[in-house]
């Protein structure tokens, strides 16, 4: 069956509805996109300029993302669009650690079968790099930047990767807009996987910023992962970029505070940030 909801998400063949975003328009089935999203079936059940056009307008929402959840209706996958990095946050003369050696991948280069395969680029760190170190390699010497004496889990080795914390928070949004329940639980599983490794990314903030703007304080499927980074890494709130966020967020920071002078660890959040 998927491979001919697929074969028609290519083709757009016996379209007979469309979703317009911006300059793109999507020409889409009613049989495949109505069950999988009651907000796209009730535009459309209950009469209007909606069901009379055969065509819904999405305005107020970012076009690579519509693109992103059409693909999803026919895929049950997405793929991470434009994910291309910018310049890193604490110090922006510095260079990457890592050569970005593969471009960001397109809708064309995603595999359905491959869920994570996106993450081709190098990870910016959100702390300052340590200072670099000649080291010996064969006989050859090549610069590599290294950590010095000492090991804590706050100031972690650059990971390769590059996360879209972003990315998946407005996709869990637009998922949870349009009542779309496997990709709001996809999406939630890709951020959280992402942000237990990239929360060293200058995405970080920015991340955090999104979720606590698009969710119900009752919605904590990306909420509480924030926060457990937050409490397990506690250097983080020294960067000035978190520090901001964490103060534009009243119920972010008083969270915050209360565990930490309770000293409740993060095992005990219970289902709660």
């Amino acid at each position: 069956l998927i491979e001919t909801t697929i074969s028609l998400f290519k083709s757009a063949d016996y379209s007979d509805f469309r979703i317009i975003c911006g300059s793109d328009t999507h020409n889409v089935h009613r049989a495949i996109v109505f069950p999988r999203s009651e907000v796209f079936a009730a535009s459309f059940r209950f009469g209007g300029k909606e069901a009379e056009n055969a065509e819904m307008t999405l305005h107020d929402d970012e076009p690579e993302h519509v693109k992103a959840l059409v693909y999803y209706f026919y895929h049950l996958d997405y793929s991470v669009s434009n994910a291309t990095p910018r310049e890193p946050m604490s110090n922006k003369a510095q260079e990457p650690l890592l050569q970005m050696d593969a471009a960001p991948p397109s809708w064309d280069d995603f595999d359905v079968n491959t869920r994570s395969d996106y993450q081709r680029r190098p990870i910016y760190p959100l702390f300052p790099h340590p200072p670099t170190q000649q080291l010996s390699y064969g006989g050859s010497k090549k610069t590599k930047r290294i950590t010095r004496a000492r090991e804590s889990q706050d100031f972690p080795k650059p990971l390769e990767g590059f996360p879209c914390l972003v990315f998946h928070a407005k996709m869990y949004a637009l998922a949870d807009k349009y009542n779309v329940k496997g990709l709001k639980l996809l999406a939630q599983e890709r951020f959280t996987a992402a942000v237990e490794t990239g929360w060293t990314h200058e995405e970080f903030p920015a991340a955090t910023r999104v979720v606590f703007e698009t969710t119900l304080d009752t919605d904590v499927g990306l909420r509480e992962p924030l926060v457990k980074v937050l409490l397990e890494h506690s250097a983080l709130l020294d960067q000035p970029e978190v520090e901001a966020v964490v103060k534009d967020i009243p119920g972010l920071a008083y969270d915050l505070l209360k565990r930490h002078r309770s000293g409740d660890s993060v095992s005990r959040l219970g289902g709660r940030y």
